[in-house]
């Protein structure tokens, strides 16, 4: 059992998702753990962003889980030099 999972969601759709969710994720959490995962279902195209994330907040729902989304700040890796290439 775990306290905390994070999922990097690289899938080829998002029925992989939802199955992770739905079907391991209720049964490696421990009871008042967290999980997160990296929301990029339709990022290139702003109409569907948003679309699948009320259609994963449904599915979460479905599933037995709460929904807090939390927007994170991307650092500027080009400013810092940290990035080259």
């Amino acid at each position: 059992m775990f306290d905390a999972i994070y999922f990097d969601t690289f899938a080829e759709d998002y029925k992989a998702l939802r199955d992770f969710f739905s079907e391991y994720v209720i049964g490696l959490l421990e009871e008042g753990g967290k999980w997160g995962f990296f929301n990029g279902l339709g990022a290139d195209r702003q109409v569907c962003y948003d679309v699948y994330g009320k259609v994963v907040e449904m599915d979460l729902f479905e599933a037995g889980f709460d929904t807090e989304w939390e927007t994170l700040d991307v650092p500027d890796l080009e400013k810092n030099e940290e990035w080259k290439g």
